[in-house]
């Protein structure tokens, strides 16, 4: 008895698809950090612009937008706060992440803290910018890998 038919094969080129992958979930993670950054800037009151600048290295990691304008007739403080800010992104594909610190005092004092002299403390801002890029974190789905493969007929 003779049987006859095709047997398909199939690859995955894994070096491809962790590039192609790693590139798709870089592209979502800045869009997530987009979000965050302007959840979280929306709350951070602008007085020389310190707090506010300690998130630049952030806005330009990710391309973001980021305007800051100190009040009328107070020194800008801008180039201190970025001095004190950064961002880092990590790509490794088991941690995919951004790591942001503020090292501005009053920045971290006012977020946590009812001060009693400024009636907007705290400020929640890192709290609005998590509650804000949840619901995008949460939509984002892995890419399919590229399968490739041939026919041979039998």
């Amino acid at each position: 008895m003779r049987f006859t038919g095709s047997f398909a094969t199939a690859t995955i080129n894994l070096a491809q698809f962790e590039n192609i992958l790693k590139e798709h979930l870089e592209v979502e993670l800045k869009k997530v950090a987009n979000v965050w950054l302007t959840a979280v800037t929306d709350l951070v009151p602008v007085w020389s612009g310190m707090s506010q600048g300690s998130l630049l290295e952030l806005r330009d990691l990710i391309n973001g937008r980021l305007i800051i304008s100190p009040v009328s007739g107070v020194k800008s403080r801008i180039p201190q706060g970025r001095s004190l800010g950064t961002a880092i992104l990590n790509t490794d594909l088991n941690d995919f992440n951004i790591t942001i610190t503020t090292d501005v005092p009053h920045y971290n004092i006012q977020e946590y803290v009812n001060v009693n002299v400024s009636p907007s403390a705290p400020w929640r801002s890192l709290e609005a910018g998590a509650v804000a890029a949840y619901p995008l974190l949460k939509s984002v789905r892995l890419i399919a890998p590229i399968i490739t493969g041939k026919q041979i007929k039998v």
